[in-house]
């Protein structure tokens, strides 16, 4: 659940990527875009190129100053096609966006489990300092090892608004 502030830079929602000796030791960003896109990815750096990802986009800017439920889930397919993105903002049921993000398909093997910190509303700088600061506000954050359907999603979508006193 988040709501959040006008911005012109990426925001981190949700990351795990350590970026301190360069664009090594990534596994995944789930992210906003300056442009007020959701945007997930998931890298292996066993390949040793910065740009081996798989990754989807949503395409239309999210509302600001408005309570949303974002998700993003990956089937483990290796493929971007596995990667889906939902939002509620009480305007819709349930946007879903399969944009790619521009992966690099066909060198994309599996994440490996890196050394980075999990960060909530920031990213891990080549500096080791945290940037890309969440601009808003969040709540009820998740992390589950396994793949949500769709039906999974509505029902968090459902306890949230019920928990929260939202119509999202």
């Amino acid at each position: 659940w988040l709501n959040q502030t006008a911005n012109t830079a990426i925001k981190a929602i949700l990351t795990r990527n350590d970026l301190t000796t360069g664009a090594t030791n990534q596994e995944w960003s789930f992210n906003l875009e300056a442009a007020e896109t959701l945007n997930f990815r998931v890298h292996d750096d066993s390949v040793g190129a910065a740009t081996t990802y798989l990754g989807r986009r949503f395409n239309t800017a999210l509302p600001t100053g408005t309570d949303m439920l974002v998700v993003a889930t990956y089937s483990g397919s290796r493929t971007e096609a596995g990667i889906r993105l939902y939002a509620f903002d009480g305007t819709n049921s349930g946007q879903v966006d399969d944009t790619s993000a521009g992966a690099d398909t066909g060198n994309y093997v599996a994440m490996e489990n890196k050394s980075g910190l999990t960060y909530l509303g920031a990213e891990e700088a080549t500096t080791g300092l945290a940037y890309r600061w969440f601009n808003g506000s969040m709540g009820a954050v998740g992390l589950v090892s396994g793949l949500l359907s769709p039906d999974d999603i509505q029902v968090l979508r459902q306890i949230g608004n019920g928990y929260y006193g939202l119509t999202v």
